[in-house]
């Protein structure tokens, strides 16, 4: 995620068009969706080798501009880092398909990684990306918990 978040950010700049959030949180949710469908399986197909080559391909595979695939991949960062940070298990092995690779998301778990994703959140679209977890996770009809997620943390903070 780390690595489409810088993408994302250089093909901003590189556009040189600030974009402003627009939509709404039904609509975030569906672009962070077309990220994943249309972009992620590119990427895991040559992981590790070409991973920023191919997150650099947005564009392209989205048919967007360098600034709307950006943005679209800020907000894919955010949301993913922090649905995958509320999860309730998390994947600990070489198999995802195999349950013993597969281990409680615990809330202390949580509370450790909280600090570098609050961080992350001082970029407004990771920020955006962030609120849109628990739609997210909603949406696919995964169980989600903020158990151990500090009181005050941006991570906490939601769409309504």
């Amino acid at each position: 995620m780390g690595t489409a978040f810088a993408v994302g950010c250089a093909l901003i700049m590189r556009s040189g068009e600030d974009r402003e959030p627009v939509g709404s949180v039904a609509d975030l949710v569906a672009l962070v969706e077309r990220v994943e469908v249309t972009v992620v399986p590119v990427v895991i197909a040559s992981f590790p080798a070409r991973i920023a080559q191919n997150f650099a391909r947005a564009p392209e595979l989205l048919g967007m501009s360098d600034a709307d695939a950006g943005f679209a991949l800020c907000v894919w960062s955010g949301c993913l880092a922090v649905a995958k940070l509320i999860s309730l298990k998390r994947f600990t092995g070489a198999d995802s398909s195999n349950p013993k690779h597969w281990s409680p998301m615990y809330p202390w778990i949580r509370r450790h990684y909280a600090g570098y994703l609050n961080e992350l959140c001082r970029d407004p679209l990771f920020a955006l990306g962030a609120r849109c977890a628990a739609a997210f996770k909603r949406g696919r009809g995964q169980p989600y918990s903020l158990r151990g997620l500090p009181k005050r943390s941006p991570l906490r903070e939601q769409f309504a």
